[in-house]
């Protein structure tokens, strides 16, 4: 019999005892098991790529698969080194802002592919641990960075999931939307669609789920479709097969995969 993903975080932990180190009780099980998940996923893709074929495009226009793979790295590190800005409770805002700097990109691109696959690695794996170092307490808190923007750090979870599983579509080399956790897929279209729809003036019903994810009072536009063609849509990664009620189809702007969460 399967197991859920919390079913095997208890089984995990009393397989290792008492010593090992695990989540805060108040830690965002959820967004953590997403973006463990999506980690697990972008590896799976990267190992499967050769080192010529870093250098192939990516699905985003003037990035080579190697610069991704080098701003999935990097992204890790900035928020590895904010939640531990966080945690320590340094005074005063985080030195910077949430994105990965250009320089750090232009560097990241130049290395062998051996240490880029080592820099994705090791930046997982280093933010995994500054997560596992959290207290119920460090989770709650929140930090600005240059821009004055506030983050709270529980929030950093959702922001590495909602980039990673984009990056693992984008990186041009099988990734799916099939692939993806239903309830994250689920998150991912109402997320989008808050950011990219005019509240109220539409409703989005998935064909493969029970119940209406977006329904209004009196929606100008009913989008109908899968929910992996509905994400894809709001995510603009393409249309997929979706029908519209009330008129044709809107012709969303992509927005960037690489960029502020």
């Amino acid at each position: 019999m399967s197991q859920t993903l919390e079913e095997a975080r208890i089984a995990l932990r009393e397989r290792q005892g008492r010593g090992a180190r695990h989540d805060a009780v108040l830690a965002p099980s959820q967004a953590l098991d997403w973006a463990r998940l999506g980690t697990a996923y972008f590896a799976r893709l990267l190992n499967d790529l050769s080192d010529r074929a870093l250098d192939e495009p990516s699905a985003v226009e003037g990035f080579s698969r190697r610069r991704l793979v080098a701003y999935a790295g990097y992204h890790a590190r900035l928020l590895s080194e904010f939640v531990a800005w966080g945690r320590a409770g340094e005074a005063g805002p985080f030195p910077r802002n949430l994105d990965v700097a250009a320089d750090d990109l232009e560097f990241g691109i130049t290395q062998p592919s051996r240490a880029l696959r080592y820099l994705f690695d090791h930046s997982a794996v280093h933010l995994n641990v500054e997560w596992r170092g959290l207290s119920n307490e460090g989770w709650g808190r929140s930090v600005a960075d240059t821009t004055g923007r506030k983050t709270q750090l529980r929030d950093t979870p959702l922001t590495r999931a909602r980039k990673l599983w984009l990056l693992a579509i984008d990186l041009n080399s099988g990734g799916r939307f099939a692939d993806m956790p239903a309830d994250f897929v689920d998150f991912l279209i109402l997320d989008q669609a808050s950011r990219r729809l005019p509240t109220g003036r539409f409703a989005l019903v998935a064909t493969d789920r029970v119940a209406p994810l977006i329904m209004s009072q009196a929606p100008a536009m009913i989008v109908r479709g899968t929910a992996r063609d509905l994400v894809g849509w709001l995510s603009g990664k393409g249309v997929g097969n979706l029908s519209a009620e009330g008129g044709a189809l809107p012709a969303l702007a992509p927005l960037p995969a690489i960029g502020p969460a």
